[in-house]
């Protein structure tokens, strides 16, 4: 991953400090530019991580349901696309469903 890696390790690291900070706009602009990163090079598990950091930041802190869903359902698509039991941050599929369920349930 090289210099691009780094990139994305910085802005996460970023992200996070934000997120402390309670700047939760920043930190999905951050974790955003994040996941198009991974995208880009290819790191797929790291990918589906932000991805539910993002779908947490915008769920619980932005109030953007559908974003979060669609979010979450992203990182969802990645581990059953490659057969993952988890992501890189170790997260597994079944939580993530879960997560899902109780967020779509009515």
């Amino acid at each position: 991953m090289g210099d691009k890696g780094g990139e994305a390790t910085t802005l996460n690291n970023m992200a996070l400090i934000f997120y402390q900070e309670g700047e939760y706009a920043r930190t999905a602009e951050l974790f955003s530019k994040v996941i198009a990163i991974f995208r880009e090079v290819g790191a797929a598990p790291a990918e589906s991580a932000v991805l539910s950091n993002l779908a947490f930041v915008l769920y619980n802190n932005l109030d953007q349901t559908a974003a979060a869903i669609e979010a979450l359902e992203a990182s969802i698509a990645i581990l059953q696309q490659l057969n993952l039991p988890q992501d890189q941050s170790g997260m597994t599929l079944a939580e993530k469903q879960a997560l899902l369920a109780q967020w779509t349930r009515p």
